[in-house]
């Protein structure tokens, strides 16, 4: 047994234990910490096959959010099989049945895994290798065989195999192309080979994806997929993934009772896992960006999808903090990674005074911000004077939350920015409305008269 097995092999040896003393199995125990723990230790055997390889940041992202699904849905699998052999052979001792399980540890964490963990490592090293490929049309892709004697033959068939990277053949046969797979591509001059036929090209991959099974389904039918095109680590037509989920039931209808709840298992399983994964992704996104920070700053709020972030160092205003968030977290969410930072202050006579500086700096294009908000209708037309004051506590750009009530006029609030732009430098304006919808206005947007057409198609998205 591999090293990197032996953890999940341990680990399931105890789900299966604690599943045969509590006597019961459901999608929803997966949040249990011996299912989890054993989720975690296969997840880290399919992330091994990611970090190992040099795969962009975006894409390995994507790769280790499938590994954990598949890794989740995998103990999931497992786990059903060993409950349903409790049930039928209604065992009174953990010893009774230690032999059966054992069997399924064996098949599942050992043989199976050893199979999707080479699969994975390929693929996770074509997906990088996707995303790398030459877009400019001047190459051409070419199928290549590892050339040895473990080389099947429906593969070899593939071997110089030379097509556009748009081709609808890479949808379908971009390696791996089975278990164990080692074939991969390599970029080609155009005017040094040939293009292929492209619909002979369909037949080979068709013909090196087609196994048929006692049960008469091609089971090699699941790999017709691209891992960097789909940026996926395991094919979704894997037998783990649940099919149907989300579908009208009647759909189901005519299926046996039990496909048909095994369906709705794998499909609450699958709902499940996800949830646990976005949990692994904000807590390992938080442990990355607290190591760039020292222990005077604070996360507040986390958006890993669109990597945003709002970060308070200690010192900054209390008073305030709670709005700024506030304000400041739209933006965190489109991809803003914003720092709140501390007061200034200085000694003068012996006493500490503060000192009026701005709120923010944006990390994305270190500007400097300063959040200013507006709850009393009369005062759009002041917002220029907000802006004379943001201007003096040396921020950049101004962010003006404005809160509505009967007498709101979309018409004050253009003027108001339009005075502000007029008696500051500023280079831009941020325009929000209830610490929700805004737009950010560049002093370029201004002086081209596109202020007032960006602020009343923002107020018809309310």
């Amino acid at each position: 047994m591999k090293d990197i097995f032996k953890n999940v092999f341990k680990e399931a040896e105890k789900a299966f234990k604690y599943l045969f003393e509590s006597g019961n199995y459901s999608p929803e125990d997966l949040s249990l910490e011996p299912y989890q723990k054993l989720i975690d230790e296969t997840y880290k055997v399919f992330e091994k096959t990611i970090l190992d390889n040099q795969v962009p940041e975006r894409m390995a992202n994507a790769l280790k959010s499938d590994a954990f699904l598949f890794g989740g849905l995998k103990v999931h699998a497992q786990l059903s099989e060993a409950f349903d052999l409790m049930k039928e052979k209604s065992v009174k001792s953990f010893q009774e049945i230690k032999k059966e399980f054992e069997e399924i540890n064996n098949q599942y964490n050992m043989n199976w895994l050893e199979a999707e963990y080479n699969f994975a490592v390929n693929s996770s090293q074509m997906a990088a290798k996707w995303e790398e490929l030459d877009d400019s049309g001047r190459y051409l892709l070419q199928y290549r065989t590892a050339e040895d004697d473990r080389v099947r033959p429906e593969h070899e068939e593939l071997a110089g195999t030379t097509l556009p990277k748009d081709d609808d053949f890479w949808l379908f046969y971009y390696p791996p192309n089975g278990w164990n797979c080692r074939c991969t591509v390599v970029e080609v001059r155009r005017e040094k080979y040939d293009e292929s036929d492209s619909e002979e090209a369909l037949k080979k991959g068709e013909r090196a994806t087609t196994q048929i099974g006692k049960d008469g389904q091609n089971r090699a039918a699941m790999f017709r997929f691209n891992p960097g095109m789909e940026e996926k680590l395991i094919p979704q037509n894997h037998p783990y993934y649940p099919k149907g989920c989300g579908s009208d039931l009647s759909a189901l209808k005519g299926l046996p009772v039990i496909v048909l709840n095994a369906r709705k298992d794998g499909c609450k399983a699958k709902k499940e896992i996800e949830k646990l994964n976005k949990e692994r992704v904000y807590t390992d996104y938080e442990k990355k960006l607290q190591s760039k920070y020292d222990k005077s700053w604070t996360i507040k709020d986390t958006f890993p999808e669109k990597d945003g972030y709002i970060i308070v160092q200690d010192g900054h205003g209390k008073a305030e903090m709670e709005q700024n968030v506030k304000s400041f977290t739209p933006l965190a969410k489109n991809g803003k990674q914003i720092e709140l930072v501390k007061q200034q202050t200085i000694m003068k006579d012996g006493i500490k005074q503060k000192l009026k500086t701005h709120d923010a700096i944006i990390v994305n294009n270190s500007e400097k911000w300063e959040a200013k908000t507006t709850k009393n209708y009369k005062n759009l037309l002041n917002i220029s004077d907000k802006a004379v004051i943001t201007q003096s506590q040396g921020a950049e750009v101004m962010l003006i939350d404005v809160y509505r009530n009967p007498n709101f006029r979309i018409d004050d609030l253009i003027k108001g920015v339009q005075y502000s732009f007029e008696k500051t430098s500023l280079s831009g304006i941020c325009v929000m409305v209830e610490s929700n919808k805004y737009e950010i206005i560049s002093r370029n947007q201004y002086n081209n008269g596109k202020l007032p057409s960006i602020i009343k198609k923002m107020s018809r998205n309310l």
